[in-house]
């Protein structure tokens, strides 16, 4: 079976920058909400990774989410993907503190090749693999 990353991504450039990235590594599932990816990630044993934006369009923080994922699934990584700016210097410390266990920075290292290193990072830890 072909690993999957659940994306709860809302920006249209960072979601074809995923797909782009992963097009060799793994199949995208997106999702609309945290409680979809909550129950993809408990759901699938194929669950490679999960990517998240900092924070979603209503402007709450993904914070208690990974919180939640890493307790729920301790060996599951955790990519927060972001945009750097003053004001998520700060939720990226806490995405840290909470167990986000890799960033992509949007427009640094997004690019199809550094995206896709971190991904089969996060595949190669997949059980079985």
């Amino acid at each position: 079976m072909e690993p999957i990353i659940l994306s709860l991504l809302h920006d249209r450039v960072a979601m074809a920058r995923l797909a782009t990235a992963a097009r060799t590594v793994a199949t995208i599932e997106g999702c609309v909400c945290a409680e979809g990816v909550r129950r993809s990630a408990a759901a699938r044993l194929e669950v490679a990774a999960v990517i998240l934006d900092v924070d979603v369009p209503d402007r709450r923080s993904t914070i208690p989410m990974i919180a939640d994922l890493r307790a729920r699934h301790p060996m599951l990584p955790d990519i927060l993907y972001a945009r750097v700016r003053r004001e998520t210097v700060r939720r990226l410390l806490e995405a840290a503190k909470a167990g986000a266990t890799d960033f992509v920075l949007r427009d640094h290292d997004d690019d199809p090749l550094s995206f896709r290193a971190v991904l089969r990072s996060a595949v190669a830890a997949l059980p079985g693999r």
